[in-house]
Protein backbone atom coordinates (compact mmCIF):
# COMPACT_ATOMS: atom_id res chain seq x y z
CA UNK A 1 0.00 0.00 0.00
CA UNK A 2 1.39 3.61 -1.04
CA UNK A 3 2.07 5.83 1.93
CA UNK A 4 -0.02 8.45 0.03
CA UNK A 5 -3.11 5.30 0.42
CA UNK A 6 -1.96 5.01 4.14
CA UNK A 7 -2.89 9.17 4.59
CA UNK A 8 -6.34 8.95 3.37
CA UNK A 9 -7.34 5.62 5.31
CA UNK A 10 -5.86 6.86 8.30
CA UNK A 11 -8.20 10.49 8.14
CA UNK A 12 -11.42 8.45 7.70
CA UNK A 13 -13.11 6.71 10.74
CA UNK A 14 -13.33 2.93 10.29
CA UNK A 15 -17.33 3.20 11.00
CA UNK A 16 -17.95 5.18 7.84
CA UNK A 17 -15.59 3.05 5.49
CA UNK A 18 -16.79 2.06 2.66
CA UNK A 19 -19.50 -0.60 2.89
CA UNK A 20 -19.03 -1.93 -0.63
CA UNK A 21 -15.52 -3.56 -0.35
CA UNK A 22 -15.98 -6.99 -0.45
CA UNK A 23 -15.46 -8.76 2.69
CA UNK A 24 -12.82 -11.10 3.39
CA UNK A 25 -13.25 -14.94 2.53
CA UNK A 26 -15.41 -16.54 5.54
CA UNK A 27 -15.23 -20.06 4.36
CA UNK A 28 -18.91 -19.55 3.83
CA UNK A 29 -20.84 -20.87 0.27
CA UNK A 30 -20.88 -18.79 -2.28
CA UNK A 31 -24.20 -18.44 -2.64
CA UNK A 32 -24.62 -16.98 1.09
CA UNK A 33 -22.20 -14.63 0.94
CA UNK A 34 -23.81 -13.47 -2.36
CA UNK A 35 -27.17 -13.13 -0.59
CA UNK A 36 -25.48 -11.35 2.75
CA UNK A 37 -23.82 -8.95 0.23
CA UNK A 38 -27.04 -8.07 -2.20
CA UNK A 39 -29.88 -9.09 -0.27
CA UNK A 40 -29.74 -6.03 1.86
CA UNK A 41 -29.68 -4.09 -1.10
CA UNK A 42 -32.47 -6.10 -2.46
CA UNK A 43 -34.65 -5.00 0.84
CA UNK A 44 -33.49 -0.97 0.14
CA UNK A 45 -34.91 -1.45 -3.40
CA UNK A 46 -38.46 -2.90 -2.06
CA UNK A 47 -38.74 -0.34 0.58
CA UNK A 48 -38.31 2.47 -2.44
CA UNK A 49 -41.04 0.60 -4.67
CA UNK A 50 -42.66 0.70 -1.10
CA UNK A 51 -42.41 4.32 -0.99
CA UNK A 52 -43.75 5.23 -5.06
CA UNK A 53 -46.65 2.58 -3.87
CA UNK A 54 -47.85 4.79 -1.16
CA UNK A 55 -47.84 7.77 -3.50
CA UNK A 56 -49.75 6.75 -5.94
CA UNK A 57 -52.13 4.42 -3.71
CA UNK A 58 -54.95 5.93 -5.17
CA UNK A 59 -54.56 4.87 -8.58
CA UNK A 60 -55.66 1.13 -7.31
CA UNK A 61 -58.60 3.04 -5.93
CA UNK A 62 -59.70 4.13 -9.40
CA UNK A 63 -58.44 7.60 -9.28
CA UNK A 64 -56.56 9.16 -11.97
CA UNK A 65 -53.03 11.06 -11.97
CA UNK A 66 -53.88 13.46 -14.20
CA UNK A 67 -54.51 17.29 -14.75
CA UNK A 68 -56.56 16.95 -17.33
CA UNK A 69 -59.78 17.17 -15.36
CA UNK A 70 -58.52 20.29 -13.48
CA UNK A 71 -57.85 22.13 -16.79
CA UNK A 72 -60.91 21.32 -18.62
CA UNK A 73 -62.74 23.13 -16.09
CA UNK A 74 -61.88 25.98 -17.93
CA UNK A 75 -61.90 25.33 -21.66
CA UNK A 76 -65.27 24.76 -23.45
CA UNK A 77 -66.76 22.89 -24.29
CA UNK A 78 -66.07 21.41 -20.88
CA UNK A 79 -66.55 24.28 -19.06
CA UNK A 80 -70.40 23.96 -19.74
CA UNK A 81 -70.32 21.14 -17.27
CA UNK A 82 -69.97 22.59 -13.50
CA UNK A 83 -67.35 19.97 -11.74
CA UNK A 84 -65.41 21.43 -8.76
CA UNK A 85 -62.20 19.90 -9.21
CA UNK A 86 -59.13 21.15 -7.60
CA UNK A 87 -56.95 23.32 -9.31
CA UNK A 88 -53.64 21.97 -11.00
CA UNK A 89 -50.91 24.85 -11.68
CA UNK A 90 -49.15 21.69 -13.36
CA UNK A 91 -51.61 22.47 -16.31
CA UNK A 92 -48.94 22.21 -18.87
CA UNK A 93 -49.19 18.19 -18.86
CA UNK A 94 -53.13 18.84 -19.40
CA UNK A 95 -52.67 21.66 -22.40
CA UNK A 96 -49.12 20.21 -23.75
CA UNK A 97 -47.84 16.35 -22.53
CA UNK A 98 -51.70 14.77 -23.01
CA UNK A 99 -52.46 15.91 -26.48
CA UNK A 100 -48.61 15.28 -27.83
CA UNK A 101 -49.03 11.60 -26.13
CA UNK A 102 -52.77 11.26 -28.14
CA UNK A 103 -50.35 12.34 -31.15
CA UNK A 104 -47.63 10.22 -30.57
CA UNK A 105 -49.55 7.11 -30.09
CA UNK A 106 -51.84 7.55 -32.77
CA UNK A 107 -48.98 7.64 -35.03
CA UNK A 108 -47.11 5.16 -33.83
CA UNK A 109 -49.14 2.36 -33.75
CA UNK A 110 -49.99 3.42 -37.35
CA UNK A 111 -45.88 2.24 -37.86
CA UNK A 112 -44.64 6.05 -38.44
CA UNK A 113 -43.14 7.95 -35.98
CA UNK A 114 -44.62 11.91 -35.37
CA UNK A 115 -42.60 13.71 -37.32
CA UNK A 116 -45.29 16.12 -38.31
CA UNK A 117 -47.90 17.78 -36.34
CA UNK A 118 -50.89 18.96 -38.56
CA UNK A 119 -53.21 20.05 -36.35
CA UNK A 120 -51.38 23.26 -34.82
CA UNK A 121 -51.39 26.31 -36.68
CA UNK A 122 -51.66 24.25 -40.49
CA UNK A 123 -48.69 22.18 -38.78
CA UNK A 124 -45.20 22.07 -37.70
CA UNK A 125 -42.41 19.83 -36.96
CA UNK A 126 -43.52 17.69 -33.86
CA UNK A 127 -39.95 15.71 -33.93
CA UNK A 128 -38.32 19.40 -33.52
CA UNK A 129 -39.87 21.51 -30.56
CA UNK A 130 -37.59 20.91 -28.10
CA UNK A 131 -39.94 19.90 -25.55
CA UNK A 132 -42.31 16.46 -26.27
CA UNK A 133 -39.30 13.76 -25.54
CA UNK A 134 -41.00 12.22 -28.74
CA UNK A 135 -38.06 9.77 -28.92
CA UNK A 136 -37.56 8.73 -25.48
CA UNK A 137 -37.98 4.67 -25.32
CA UNK A 138 -40.33 4.65 -22.42
CA UNK A 139 -42.10 7.04 -23.84
CA UNK A 140 -42.79 5.28 -27.32
CA UNK A 141 -42.91 1.81 -25.69
CA UNK A 142 -46.09 2.87 -23.66
CA UNK A 143 -47.60 4.52 -27.05
CA UNK A 144 -47.72 0.88 -28.26
CA UNK A 145 -48.92 -0.93 -25.52
CA UNK A 146 -51.38 2.04 -23.45
CA UNK A 147 -54.09 4.58 -23.71
CA UNK A 148 -52.43 8.19 -23.08
CA UNK A 149 -54.12 8.25 -19.32
CA UNK A 150 -52.98 5.34 -18.59
CA UNK A 151 -49.45 6.11 -20.47
CA UNK A 152 -49.18 9.44 -18.39
CA UNK A 153 -49.41 7.56 -14.95
CA UNK A 154 -46.98 4.50 -15.75
CA UNK A 155 -44.31 7.28 -17.26
CA UNK A 156 -44.32 9.03 -14.02
CA UNK A 157 -44.26 6.03 -11.51
CA UNK A 158 -41.05 4.97 -13.94
CA UNK A 159 -39.57 7.48 -13.65
CA UNK A 160 -40.30 8.52 -9.96
CA UNK A 161 -39.03 5.04 -9.36
CA UNK A 162 -36.09 5.21 -11.43
CA UNK A 163 -34.84 8.12 -9.45
CA UNK A 164 -34.52 6.42 -6.03
CA UNK A 165 -32.61 3.38 -7.50
CA UNK A 166 -30.28 5.38 -9.25
CA UNK A 167 -29.36 7.76 -6.62
CA UNK A 168 -29.42 4.89 -3.93
CA UNK A 169 -26.94 3.36 -6.44
CA UNK A 170 -24.79 6.62 -6.97
CA UNK A 171 -24.52 6.92 -3.01
CA UNK A 172 -24.00 3.62 -2.69
CA UNK A 173 -20.62 4.58 -5.54
CA UNK A 174 -19.79 6.80 -4.35
CA UNK A 175 -19.15 5.06 -0.45
CA UNK A 176 -22.03 5.33 1.65
CA UNK A 177 -23.65 2.31 3.49
CA UNK A 178 -26.89 1.33 3.20
CA UNK A 179 -28.51 3.66 5.92
CA UNK A 180 -26.90 6.94 4.32
CA UNK A 181 -27.64 5.71 0.32
CA UNK A 182 -31.01 4.82 1.80
CA UNK A 183 -31.28 8.60 3.09
CA UNK A 184 -29.98 9.82 0.07
CA UNK A 185 -32.91 7.71 -2.50
CA UNK A 186 -35.31 8.91 -0.47
CA UNK A 187 -34.96 12.12 -0.28
CA UNK A 188 -34.24 12.63 -3.79
CA UNK A 189 -36.66 10.67 -5.07
CA UNK A 190 -39.30 12.48 -2.68
CA UNK A 191 -37.85 15.81 -3.17
CA UNK A 192 -40.74 18.89 -3.07
CA UNK A 193 -39.38 19.98 -6.64
CA UNK A 194 -39.31 16.67 -8.22
CA UNK A 195 -43.17 15.93 -6.60
CA UNK A 196 -44.21 19.48 -7.98
CA UNK A 197 -43.04 18.62 -11.23
CA UNK A 198 -43.46 15.32 -11.99
CA UNK A 199 -46.83 15.77 -14.18
CA UNK A 200 -44.82 17.77 -16.08
CA UNK A 201 -43.44 14.75 -18.81
CA UNK A 202 -41.23 17.09 -20.52
CA UNK A 203 -39.33 17.70 -16.20
CA UNK A 204 -39.84 14.30 -14.73
CA UNK A 205 -37.42 12.10 -16.45
CA UNK A 206 -34.51 14.46 -15.01
CA UNK A 207 -35.98 12.42 -11.97
CA UNK A 208 -34.70 9.35 -12.55
CA UNK A 209 -31.81 9.83 -15.44
CA UNK A 210 -29.99 12.88 -13.76
CA UNK A 211 -28.66 10.06 -11.02
CA UNK A 212 -27.90 7.91 -13.77
CA UNK A 213 -25.80 10.42 -15.84
CA UNK A 214 -24.00 10.89 -12.74
CA UNK A 215 -23.33 7.15 -11.50
CA UNK A 216 -22.22 6.24 -15.26
CA UNK A 217 -19.73 9.37 -16.19
CA UNK A 218 -18.34 8.80 -12.91
CA UNK A 219 -17.79 5.08 -13.97
CA UNK A 220 -16.34 5.75 -17.03
CA UNK A 221 -13.84 8.24 -15.87
CA UNK A 222 -12.48 6.03 -13.08
CA UNK A 223 -12.86 2.73 -14.73
CA UNK A 224 -11.08 1.09 -17.35
CA UNK A 225 -13.94 -1.02 -19.28
CA UNK A 226 -15.42 -0.02 -22.14
CA UNK A 227 -18.52 -0.77 -21.51
CA UNK A 228 -19.16 1.87 -18.75
CA UNK A 229 -17.95 4.84 -21.53
CA UNK A 230 -20.86 3.09 -23.95
CA UNK A 231 -23.53 3.09 -21.39
CA UNK A 232 -22.68 6.40 -19.86
CA UNK A 233 -23.17 8.30 -23.36
CA UNK A 234 -26.36 5.99 -23.92
CA UNK A 235 -27.26 7.32 -20.28
CA UNK A 236 -26.61 11.20 -21.65
CA UNK A 237 -28.10 11.11 -24.93
CA UNK A 238 -31.66 9.42 -23.13
CA UNK A 239 -32.00 12.58 -21.27
CA UNK A 240 -31.35 14.66 -24.22
CA UNK A 241 -33.97 12.55 -25.88
CA UNK A 242 -35.94 12.51 -22.93
CA UNK A 243 -36.71 16.13 -21.26
CA UNK A 244 -37.23 19.34 -22.37
CA UNK A 245 -33.90 20.41 -24.31
CA UNK A 246 -33.10 22.93 -21.43
CA UNK A 247 -33.47 20.71 -19.09
CA UNK A 248 -31.83 17.97 -20.68
CA UNK A 249 -28.52 20.37 -21.46
CA UNK A 250 -28.15 21.53 -17.89
CA UNK A 251 -27.92 18.06 -16.58
CA UNK A 252 -25.88 16.79 -19.04
CA UNK A 253 -23.45 19.71 -18.34
CA UNK A 254 -23.25 18.80 -15.13
CA UNK A 255 -22.91 15.39 -15.22
CA UNK A 256 -19.58 16.31 -17.96
CA UNK A 257 -18.47 18.74 -15.67
CA UNK A 258 -18.88 16.28 -12.50
CA UNK A 259 -16.99 14.30 -15.20
CA UNK A 260 -13.84 16.24 -15.88
CA UNK A 261 -13.38 17.20 -12.17
CA UNK A 262 -13.10 13.49 -11.13
CA UNK A 263 -10.30 13.60 -14.41
CA UNK A 264 -8.00 16.34 -13.58
CA UNK A 265 -8.49 15.99 -9.75
CA UNK A 266 -5.62 13.68 -9.28
CA UNK A 267 -3.43 15.97 -11.20
CA UNK A 268 -4.06 18.63 -8.43
CA UNK A 269 -2.44 16.29 -5.72
CA UNK A 270 1.33 15.20 -5.10
CA UNK A 271 1.20 12.41 -6.93
CA UNK A 272 0.21 14.22 -9.94
CA UNK A 273 3.31 12.42 -12.18
CA UNK A 274 2.48 9.22 -10.83
CA UNK A 275 -1.58 9.47 -12.09
CA UNK A 276 -1.04 11.51 -15.69
CA UNK A 277 -1.45 8.21 -17.63
CA UNK A 278 -4.55 7.34 -15.87
CA UNK A 279 -5.82 10.83 -15.99
CA UNK A 280 -5.36 11.75 -19.66
CA UNK A 281 -7.01 7.90 -20.00
CA UNK A 282 -10.12 9.17 -18.04
CA UNK A 283 -10.41 12.29 -20.27
CA UNK A 284 -10.33 10.35 -23.17
CA UNK A 285 -12.95 8.33 -21.80
CA UNK A 286 -15.26 11.20 -20.95
CA UNK A 287 -14.12 12.82 -25.05
CA UNK A 288 -15.92 9.28 -25.93
CA UNK A 289 -18.80 9.69 -23.46
CA UNK A 290 -19.66 13.57 -24.90
CA UNK A 291 -19.31 12.62 -28.40
CA UNK A 292 -20.79 9.36 -28.52
CA UNK A 293 -23.85 10.97 -26.44
CA UNK A 294 -24.42 13.57 -29.18
CA UNK A 295 -24.50 11.40 -31.97
CA UNK A 296 -26.47 8.62 -29.85
CA UNK A 297 -28.94 12.23 -29.77
CA UNK A 298 -28.46 13.49 -33.06
CA UNK A 299 -32.11 12.36 -34.88
CA UNK A 300 -33.00 14.92 -32.59
CA UNK A 301 -30.75 17.44 -32.15
CA UNK A 302 -29.43 18.25 -35.57
CA UNK A 303 -33.36 19.20 -36.94
CA UNK A 304 -33.67 21.05 -33.80
CA UNK A 305 -31.07 22.90 -33.75
CA UNK A 306 -31.65 23.91 -37.72
CA UNK A 307 -35.49 24.53 -36.65
CA UNK A 308 -34.14 27.36 -34.02
CA UNK A 309 -32.18 28.88 -36.20
CA UNK A 310 -35.60 30.16 -37.83
CA UNK A 311 -37.10 30.74 -34.39
CA UNK A 312 -38.02 34.33 -33.13
CA UNK A 313 -37.52 33.65 -29.87
CA UNK A 314 -35.03 35.99 -28.56
CA UNK A 315 -32.87 36.05 -25.53
CA UNK A 316 -33.00 38.80 -23.03
CA UNK A 317 -29.56 40.93 -23.30
CA UNK A 318 -27.53 40.04 -19.68
CA UNK A 319 -28.13 43.33 -17.96
CA UNK A 320 -31.88 42.79 -18.29
CA UNK A 321 -31.90 39.57 -17.32
CA UNK A 322 -30.32 39.69 -14.03
CA UNK A 323 -32.65 42.14 -12.81
CA UNK A 324 -35.94 39.68 -14.23
CA UNK A 325 -35.00 36.22 -14.07
CA UNK A 326 -32.29 35.56 -11.09
CA UNK A 327 -33.36 33.84 -7.58
CA UNK A 328 -33.63 35.49 -4.35
CA UNK A 329 -31.41 33.94 -1.96
CA UNK A 330 -33.83 33.71 0.50
CA UNK A 331 -35.74 31.37 -1.42
CA UNK A 332 -33.29 28.25 -0.98
CA UNK A 333 -34.27 28.49 2.57
CA UNK A 334 -37.10 26.59 1.71
CA UNK A 335 -34.35 23.72 2.03
CA UNK A 336 -35.04 23.47 5.89
CA UNK A 337 -38.35 24.64 5.94
CA UNK A 338 -41.18 24.13 3.12
CA UNK A 339 -42.98 26.57 1.24
CA UNK A 340 -46.59 27.24 2.53
CA UNK A 341 -49.19 25.07 0.98
CA UNK A 342 -51.16 25.20 -1.11
CA UNK A 343 -49.11 25.01 -4.42
CA UNK A 344 -49.35 27.76 -6.66
CA UNK A 345 -47.50 28.80 -9.89
CA UNK A 346 -44.75 31.11 -7.31
CA UNK A 347 -44.15 28.57 -5.35
CA UNK A 348 -43.79 26.51 -8.43
CA UNK A 349 -41.26 28.04 -9.95
CA UNK A 350 -39.58 29.71 -7.19
CA UNK A 351 -39.54 27.69 -4.00
CA UNK A 352 -39.52 24.09 -3.86
CA UNK A 353 -35.79 23.38 -2.76
CA UNK A 354 -37.17 21.18 0.47
CA UNK A 355 -36.32 17.89 0.34
CA UNK A 356 -36.84 17.08 4.29
CA UNK A 357 -36.07 19.10 7.23
CA UNK A 358 -33.83 16.35 8.87
CA UNK A 359 -32.60 15.91 5.28
CA UNK A 360 -30.95 19.73 5.43
CA UNK A 361 -29.62 18.99 8.96
CA UNK A 362 -28.01 15.81 8.48
CA UNK A 363 -26.39 17.53 5.09
CA UNK A 364 -24.76 20.24 7.15
CA UNK A 365 -23.49 17.05 9.58
CA UNK A 366 -21.91 15.72 6.88
CA UNK A 367 -19.87 18.70 6.00
CA UNK A 368 -17.35 17.12 8.91
CA UNK A 369 -16.78 14.22 6.51
CA UNK A 370 -15.60 16.79 3.86
CA UNK A 371 -13.11 13.77 2.76
CA UNK A 372 -16.05 11.60 1.34
CA UNK A 373 -16.67 11.82 -2.53
CA UNK A 374 -20.80 12.01 -1.67
CA UNK A 375 -19.90 14.88 0.58
CA UNK A 376 -17.68 16.66 -1.81
CA UNK A 377 -19.85 16.23 -4.77
CA UNK A 378 -23.03 17.20 -3.14
CA UNK A 379 -21.32 20.34 -1.28
CA UNK A 380 -20.02 21.53 -4.94
CA UNK A 381 -23.28 20.82 -6.53
CA UNK A 382 -25.16 23.09 -4.29
CA UNK A 383 -22.84 25.72 -4.03
CA UNK A 384 -22.56 25.89 -7.93
CA UNK A 385 -26.03 25.92 -8.28
CA UNK A 386 -26.55 28.76 -5.79
CA UNK A 387 -23.91 30.80 -7.12
CA UNK A 388 -25.82 30.59 -10.43
CA UNK A 389 -28.73 30.90 -9.68
CA UNK A 390 -28.40 34.65 -7.09
CA UNK A 391 -25.95 36.21 -9.82
CA UNK A 392 -22.25 35.84 -9.21
CA UNK A 393 -19.74 35.44 -11.93
CA UNK A 394 -20.31 32.04 -12.43
CA UNK A 395 -23.94 33.18 -13.78
CA UNK A 396 -22.26 35.14 -16.56
CA UNK A 397 -20.05 32.23 -17.24
CA UNK A 398 -23.25 29.82 -17.02
CA UNK A 399 -25.19 32.64 -19.55
CA UNK A 400 -22.45 32.89 -22.35
CA UNK A 401 -20.98 29.49 -22.22
CA UNK A 402 -23.52 26.91 -21.89
CA UNK A 403 -25.71 25.99 -24.31
CA UNK A 404 -29.88 27.63 -23.95
CA UNK A 405 -29.15 29.15 -20.14
CA UNK A 406 -29.27 32.44 -21.82
CA UNK A 407 -32.92 31.65 -22.42
CA UNK A 408 -33.39 29.27 -19.27
CA UNK A 409 -35.55 31.46 -17.06
CA UNK A 410 -36.17 31.50 -13.99
CA UNK A 411 -33.14 30.65 -12.71
CA UNK A 412 -35.07 29.77 -9.53
CA UNK A 413 -35.83 26.21 -11.82
CA UNK A 414 -32.05 25.35 -10.89
CA UNK A 415 -33.50 24.21 -7.84
CA UNK A 416 -34.42 21.15 -9.87
CA UNK A 417 -30.59 19.11 -9.38
CA UNK A 418 -30.28 21.01 -5.84
CA UNK A 419 -31.97 18.30 -3.83
CA UNK A 420 -29.95 15.81 -4.91
CA UNK A 421 -26.48 17.50 -3.72
CA UNK A 422 -28.32 17.89 0.01
CA UNK A 423 -29.59 14.42 0.03
CA UNK A 424 -25.64 12.85 -0.77
CA UNK A 425 -24.38 15.64 2.06
CA UNK A 426 -27.19 14.13 4.33
CA UNK A 427 -26.58 10.63 3.80
CA UNK A 428 -22.73 11.25 5.19
CA UNK A 429 -23.88 12.43 8.06
CA UNK A 430 -26.55 9.70 8.85
CA UNK A 431 -23.61 7.44 8.48
CA UNK A 432 -21.04 9.26 10.26
CA UNK A 433 -24.13 9.67 13.17
CA UNK A 434 -25.12 5.74 12.67
CA UNK A 435 -21.18 5.10 13.29
CA UNK A 436 -20.77 6.85 16.00
CA UNK A 437 -23.49 5.77 18.11
CA UNK A 438 -22.41 1.90 17.04
CA UNK A 439 -18.63 2.69 18.54
CA UNK A 440 -20.12 4.28 21.19
CA UNK A 441 -22.14 1.24 22.50
CA UNK A 442 -19.28 -1.55 21.49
Amino acid sequence: MRPVQQRALAAEPADIADEATPPAFSGAPPGHRLRGRFLPDLLVVVALVACVVAFFWPLLQGRMYSAAPSAQQGILPWAVQKVDYPRAVQDDQAILSYPWQIFTTDTVRQGSLPFWDPHDFGGYPFLTNGSAGVLNPVRLALALTVDPVVAHELFSIFFLLAGGIFAYLLARDLGLRRWGGSLAAVAWMLSAWNLGWLHLEVVSPVIGLFPLGLLTVRRAVQRRPLGWTVLAAASLAWVLLSAHLLFGIVTVTICLFYGFALGVAPLLRRQARSTAAPTVQGLLRLAGVTAGSVMLAAPMLLPTFLALQESPRTRDPYAVFKKIWLAKPSWFLTTFVPAKLPLDYMILNYRLAFAGTATALLAIVGLWSWRRPAVRLGAVLVCAIFLVAVGTPLTWLAYHLIPGMDVFRPYSRLMMWWPLGIALMAGTGLDWLVGRVAASTN
